[in-house]
């Protein structure tokens, strides 16, 4: 198994935060809400997800490759796969103006 270190002032913000129940409620519903909003906009463009988190969408479509391309050019990062031409891995936008930025992109 590989071991990475770890500094002692990041250990000490995990355990922190790990201990933090109320922060970890209102960050698992924010994300809840930011999935709920990224599928809304998927949808608007025609795209429905396949499978996901509240971390991220795997959404599939045609020729996923160029898509990922086109999202590239406009500042937009998602995943693509080797193993797949037609699906590709879309994190939640973290702000409103990334989120239309995506959209615009997969907009034809």
């Amino acid at each position: 198994m590989a071991r990475w270190p770890v500094s002692g002032a990041a250990l000490e913000i995990g355990a922190r935060a790990y201990a933090d129940t109320e922060w970890e409620k209102e960050t698992r519903r924010a994300l809840s809400h930011a999935a709920c909003e990224l599928d809304t906009a998927l949808k608007s463009v025609g795209l429905s997800w396949i499978a996901g988190t509240d971390l991220f969408r795997l959404v599939e479509m045609e020729d996923a490759h160029s898509v990922f391309y086109r999202l590239a050019n406009a500042g937009v990062y998602v995943r693509r796969f080797d193993w797949s031409k037609t699906h590709l891995r879309i994190g939640l936008p973290a702000t409103s103006q990334a989120q239309e930025r995506l959209l615009n992109a997969l907009t034809p």
